[in-house]
């Protein structure tokens, strides 16, 4: 739609101007590039749908069950559960949304863990504010890379949220 989604969608950007300049150097590359590549199926279609036929390729990306266990934990009536969220706080991640509607679950089992990453520092206080109302929610911080097996190995569910169509929220980078 050349960027217009995005003015609607995401507010929070300074310029869509810049957004559909974007676009339209990114459209000139691609136009002639011999193969373009993308980390998965989801990104692949994005940009079937906005730049049209290309020689397009996936190779994927993202965690392997060589960093990360699988959660063969057997849950039992009255268990608690860990929510995790790790990735960028930004404004569109919608992570405040997320907060907003655990913070309405009436149970003192079910926790959630906020992990940020690249994050702006106004938007880490605000979270920090609105999680310091609801002690089931802990603001974790940031991790590394070399954290976030650790990170996934004590949680048993993980939340990505986001407000606009975002070709990397399926993955946790």
């Amino acid at each position: 739609d050349g960027g217009r989604a995005c003015e609607r969608f995401c507010p929070d950007f300074p310029s869509t101007r810049a957004i559909v300049m974007r676009l339209a150097i990114s459209r000139e590359l691609l136009d002639h590039a011999e193969i373009v590549t993308a980390q998965q199926q989801f990104t692949r279609i994005l940009f079937e749908q906005q730049f049209g036929s290309l020689n397009l390729q996936v190779i994927e990306q993202g965690l392997t069950s060589k960093t990360v266990g699988h959660n063969r934990k057997n849950y039992a009536v009255g268990d608690s559960i860990v929510f995790c969220y790790a990735g960028p706080l930004n404004p569109h991640s919608g992570v405040h949304v997320l907060m907003d509607a655990f913070m309405r679950v009436p149970s003192s089992k079910a926790f959630l863990k906020l992990y940020s990453r690249g994050s702006s520092n106004a938007q880490n206080e605000s979270l920090k504010e609105m999680a310091a109302r609801d002690p089931r929610v802990a603001f974790c911080g940031e991790y590394t890379d070399d954290e976030i097996a650790d990170v996934l190995n004590h949680v048993d569910v993980v939340v990505i949220p986001s407000l606009c169509v975002d070709a990397y929220r399926s993955r946790i980078y």
